[in-house]
């Protein structure tokens, strides 16, 4: 009796054992690393300028281009929470935008206060873009002491600091006593606005060494623009213009892009 009793004490402690060492085995994370820290770019076609000229070259295909660092956390087995900060740059073309009442109801001035009539811009701004941002990723994988690896779906959210400088870009003009047109540089003061980004993406991560992990997915994303009043006082009449027309390019640059990078998990 007493050896059946010190065997099934045994066996009691060995299977409490086993259980402790199955829960262990099985983490949240890479392996028990919760934390995923990465850099990544995001690329998309477009038919835009991406930097500033003085005078504008002819139109061809570019390349949107945005890279950001972030930081994942994993929640649970299959989910994540991360934080991202990014920046990037383009630009437009000012002889897209519509000016009603350009032929000479637009009055601009230059730096000593002369006032002309607008007829044309020239050149194009430079556009900053800083992001500051949060994803949520679910993984269709549930396995634990695997995420995040393997396929993923996200949606984030993201805040968009925007800075256009003008400084490259000039107008055409022409006063009211010559029908003349002339040409004077841009005095315009940077046009700095925030706008909010929501998205939704899928894409994949998987380790190609052993620290090191390739993350590659799409995004669709939606800008929100919001309607600003005219005010057609000295410039900033065409600032308003300017920005209307910043605000739909911006927006289509977020329509769709594709993302790749690397992350550290730790």
């Amino acid at each position: 009796m007493k050896y059946l009793i010190t065997s099934f004490c045994c066996l009691f402690s060995m299977l409490a054992l086993g259980q402790m060492v199955d829960v262990i085995d099985k983490p949240s994370g890479y392996f028990g690393k919760r934390f995923l820290f990465g850099f990544s770019g995001s690329f998309g076609a477009s038919y835009n300028y991406q930097k500033a000229y003085a005078v504008t070259p002819e139109r061809s295909v570019t390349l949107n281009r945005d890279f950001s660092a972030s930081c994942d956390y994993t929640v649970t087995n299959s989910r994540s929470i991360g934080f991202i900060l990014g920046n990037g740059r383009t630009s437009f073309d000012p002889e897209d935008v519509y000016y009603p009442g350009y032929n000479g109801d637009i009055i601009i001035y230059d730096e000593k206060g002369k006032a002309y009539a607008f007829n044309n811009a020239l050149g194009s701004p430079l556009i900053k873009d800083k992001q500051i941002g949060v994803v949520y990723k679910s993984y269709r994988s549930k396995k634990g002491a695997f995420s995040p690896i393997g396929q993923y779906y996200c949606i984030g959210l993201s805040g968009h600091f925007y800075t256009a400088d003008f400084s490259e870009m000039s107008y055409s003009v022409f006063t009211q006593n010559s029908p003349n047109t002339i040409v004077i540089k841009s005095n315009l003061e940077p046009l700095k606005f925030v706008l909010p980004e929501i998205y939704v993406g899928a894409g994949f991560s998987k380790p190609i060494l052993k620290n090191l992990f390739l993350d590659a997915s799409f995004k669709l994303g939606y800008l929100r623009t919001f309607d600003d009043e005219n005010v057609q006082t000295l410039n900033s009449v065409i600032v308003d213009y300017f920005k209307q027309e910043m605000k739909s390019r911006l927006r289509n640059r977020e329509i769709f892009n594709m993302n790749f990078g690397l992350a550290y998990p730790f």
